[in-house]
């Protein structure tokens, strides 16, 4: 559906050229569309249903649109109390912030897989309910490895045992699966949509948007994906007298560029400034070694006090951290200079290391803390300062393979994840300094996340002056898209063609009562006209107010409608009880124990 919104900006009158009044042009004229996944027009947008949502800005005084020009837009549910269009732009412009309710564009959408296999696309910014999660899928098989595809917008899911990798669009919706590999073991994007697959048998293969297969390398144990997909480095370790090799992959064309040799390779990570690699550092028994894609004859060896197994490096290239999993210290390597600025230690061993544009982040085994680690300072020569950042208690087992970091690129910051908690933090940049840490939750359900991963979904430029972006709604009613550029002026309300404008008719409701027997329960069911439900076959959730504790069991009901088996529960204050039984909706209950 396409819908022209043309308005004059604020502007126009100080930039245009003299004339009449009545031959005053806007600066900036948009038109929106609402498409489907395959570029066709929708009339009318069901609930969770995946959308492209496609705005193209025209100079309107001729030329081209602004360089440098970005879109800013949300999606609002339609209310006699929202502000006009100009004035919910400016407050957001002016404050970076928007109201309750809206889901707005320009952030990052969070992927999360479960212990229990399911797979869910949340949006940071819903915490009602299910309201924050755009979709979810039930997977066949465990996966192995998950990444964010920013080119492709979607999540790429490693299956081994299903030999596929699945494809997730930033809408949560299915976007199909790339067949008949390998015992698949890990995959990135690259950066004209083709895939790059490791496969259980070292084989590296370059998969092309089209579905063209071709093998790159052979004898891969580990491939590192650098900040530009375009580029990743594929670890091959010793065999025999052959010593260890790190071989840089061109991604989109599919090809090896370099390789670099070294003995006892550990890890490697590629050093890039502005998106472009410039060298690459290998992780070694001896230390670090660095060199420079022009003259690899050089090596500059940088000594480690102890010995690592992780190596990553920083955008930009000129920091790096060495660390292991299983203990010990990280060490924080200034690559311009060439040395070891500091190395520091935690309460329990670093997991896992991320970095956002400015800081660096160490998730913490026990999962109590985050460290944070400033990279501005290093680059100035002085002192990094660490902090720990305290996100929730200890694990009670900590388990190895987790993945619960992830950069909030466009955003400044970091995702840190407390798995037991369900709680998604967003450390801000602001946190590797000051007392208070700049943070907020954001709820993860489905299960307990076990692989978390962002991916970009804001409005991206593809012909000049043509944005898109995809999304969903979360529920019936009115939505509307709210947008602005700032530069310009320009700013439109457009609603969306959906559905089911009023909502669907509300289902009956039944009821839940408690029978207590002995230390246990049964459970009570009525229909919404107060009859005993007989023969319901369903799933009941117990879930604590406070903590973690959540547990599942299947329901059945006899002909008086209490089901069939008693529950016991463990001794909390309050339960929070929840029936599935496909159609028929019940309202929860809360049981609180006598005191």
């Amino acid at each position: 559906m396409r819908r022209a919104l043309t308005l004059a900006a604020a502007l126009a009158a100080l930039t245009a050229p003299p004339c009449a009044a009545d031959e005053l042009k806007p600066a900036l004229t948009a038109t929106t569309e609402f498409l489907s996944l395959d570029g066709q027009p929708v009339p009318s947008i069901a609930p969770h249903m995946p959308v492209q949502i496609r705005v193209s800005i025209a100079n309107g005084l001729g030329g081209g649109t602004p360089a440098g020009l970005k879109l800013f837009g949300w999606l609002r549910r339609i209310d006699a109390d929202d502000l006009p269009c100009g004035q919910a732009a400016e407050a957001f412009m002016r404050t970076g912030r928007l109201p309750n309710g809206t889901m707005f564009l320009n952030d990052p959408v969070i992927g999360v897989v479960t212990e229990d296999g399911a797979f869910a696309v949340s949006d940071p910014d819903f915490s009602l309910a299910s309201a924050n999660i755009l979709g979810a899928v039930t997977l066949e098989s465990r996966v192995a490895a998950l990444r964010g595809d920013a080119f492709g917008r979607r999540f790429l899911l490693v299956l081994p045992d299903a030999g596929q990798v699945r494809m997730i669009g930033a809408a949560g919706h299915d976007l199909g699966a790339i067949d008949g590999l390998e015992h698949p073991r890990d995959v990135s994007g690259a950066g004209n949509g083709a895939v790059i697959v490791l496969e259980g048998s070292g084989a590296l293969l370059h998969v092309a948007a089209d579905g063209a297969r071709r093998r790159i390398a052979e004898g891969v144990g580990a491939i590192r994906p650098s900040g530009n997909a375009d580029w990743l480095v594929a670890l091959q370790p010793e065999t025999g007298a052959d010593s260890g090799r790190a071989v840089l992959i061109d991604t989109g064309k599919g090809v090896q560029s370099q390789e670099f040799a070294a003995p006892d390779l550990r890890d490697a990570t590629i050093l890039e400034q502005g998106g472009t690699p410039f060298g690459i550092a290998l992780l070694t028994g001896a230390g670090i070694a660095i060199q420079y894609l022009d003259a690899p004859e050089l090596v500059q060896l940088i000594p480690l006090p102890a010995r690592v197994a992780r190596l990553a490096a920083a955008p930009g290239g000129r920091v790096a951290l060495a660390w292991s999993p299983r203990g010990g210290p990280a060490h924080v390597i200034d690559v311009a200079r060439g040395r070891l600025v500091r190395s520091v230690k935690a309460n329990s061993p670093i997991s896992e290391v991320a970095f956002s544009q400015r800081s660096a982040f160490l998730m913490l085994a026990s999962q109590t803390h985050v460290g944070a680690l400033g990279l501005d300072a290093i680059a100035r020569g002085e002192a990094a300062d660490f902090r720990e950042i305290l996100i929730g208690s200890a694990a009670q087992a900590p388990r190895a393979g987790r993945q619960l970091l992830a950069p909030l690129w466009p955003l400044d910051g970091m995702l840190a994840v407390h798995a037991e908690s369900y709680q998604g933090y967003r450390i801000m940049e602001s946190s590797t300094m000051g007392d208070a840490p700049a943070m907020t939750a954001t709820p993860l359900r489905g299960g307990i996340p076990r692989l978390v991963a962002t991916l970009d979904r804001s409005f991206r430029e593809g012909p000049e002056g043509v944005f898109q972006t995809v999304a969903s709604l979360p529920g019936p009613g009115r939505f509307e898209l709210v947008a602005t550029t700032g530069l310009g002026a320009l700013s439109f309300c457009t609603e969306l063609p959906v559905a089911l404008p009023q909502g669907p008719e509300a289902a009956p409701v039944g009821r839940l009562a408690i029978r207590p027997e002995g230390e246990a329960i049964r459970l009570a069911l009525t229909d919404a006209g107060g009859h005993p439900r007989a023969g319901l076959v369903g799933r009941v959730t117990f879930s604590a107010l406070t903590g973690s504790w959540r547990a599942h069991a299947d329901l059945r009901t006899g002909a008086d409608g209490v089901s069939d088996l008693a529950f016991a529960l463990p001794p909390l204050d309050a339960v929070l009880i929840q029936i599935d039984a496909g159609n028929e909706v019940f309202a929860p209950l809360l049981w609180e124990r006598d005191p």
